[in-house]
């Protein structure tokens, strides 16, 4: 970044959901082709595309976070400092994936391609192993001086947008297995909001979704709703679930469903098999 300018972060997305296809507009200021990189043993570079789409030239900066992925208590996505447990997980990786170039500047209506090569351990056990990406930009304005302030330009604001991505790099066997840990509901006359908290047991994130169909003592569905679901190790992900008016019987459950189908955002043959597990919860 730029010496003598004040930065602040505007976080315009956190993608635990994996977008492969087409550009995704992150910012104004700058778009990018792919918020997942997948490696492994027999590929082991992979590309995304930054593209400037503005007519001012726009810095851009790549750069692994340390610790995984992670939500709150309330199925959040969120931003923070990474623990010893989280710096030191077995399936993060540390040093041993670089990024080609980590800072440029793209003029207007520039493409860069940005690249990823592994060089990973050879004792290097199998599994899907996980580094957090920050990819930030600021327009790459030139330095406007105030009349009343000649020297204001040492302290020019410059906010830049930030997205969070996953590089993913496979090695051998893997499999995915997830537990429900525990499920909370929040209930007023109008909403329910369902939180799942879930772990991995596997060697590779669980991808699939969480279902939930809202129902009344005769079974009749008012209201459906689902999220993506990334499980690394552990998450909490959260479900809205409207009470829609009408004639229903009020001692109501939710019918829970978390499988592998139903993906759109993935070509099948990146996500790994996994269980399917049902269950109902009571809202009494």
């Amino acid at each position: 970044m730029i010496p003598g300018k004040i930065y602040y972060r505007r976080i315009i997305a956190i993608s635990f959901g994996y977008i492969l296809f087409g550009f995704t507009v992150l910012s104004a200021a700058v778009q990018v082709s792919s918020r997942a990189v997948f490696l492994s043993e027999q590929n082991r570079s992979g590309t995304i595309t930054l593209q400037n789409p503005s007519e001012v030239p726009v810095a851009v900066s790549i750069f692994f976070e340390p610790g995984l992925p992670k939500t709150d208590h309330q199925g959040n996505f969120k931003r923070g400092s990474a623990d010893s447990a989280e710096i030191n997980h077995p399936n993060l990786i540390k040093d041993w994936v670089r990024i080609f170039p980590k800072d440029a500047v793209l003029a207007p209506g520039e493409a860069r391609t940005i690249k990823f090569l592994a060089g990973p351990p050879k004792e290097l056990p199998d599994g899907e192993y996980w580094a957090t990406v920050v990819i930030t930009s600021w327009n790459d304005l030139p330095e406007i001086q105030s009349e009343e302030n000649p020297d204001s330009n040492n302290m020019q604001n410059i906010i830049p947008d930030e997205t969070i991505s996953i590089v993913n790099y496979r090695k051998g066997k893997l499999a995915t297995r997830l537990e429900v840990i525990d499920t909370k509901f929040n209930r007023t006359d109008s909403l329910i909001v369902l939180t799942v908290e879930m772990v991995n047991k596997g060697n590779a994130a669980y991808i699939g979704l969480l279902k939930c169909n809202l129902l009344d003592a005769r079974n009749i569905s008012i209201a459906q709703g689902q999220v993506n679901i990334d499980v690394f190790d552990k998450a909490i992900r959260r479900v809205e679930l409207p009470i829609a008016t009408g004639e229903f019987n009020h001692q109501y459950h939710v019918d829970i469903t978390i499988e592998n189908d139903g993906r759109k955002d993935l070509p099948n043959d990146l996500i790994i098999p996994g269980n399917r597990i049902e269950y109902s919860i009571s809202l009494e």
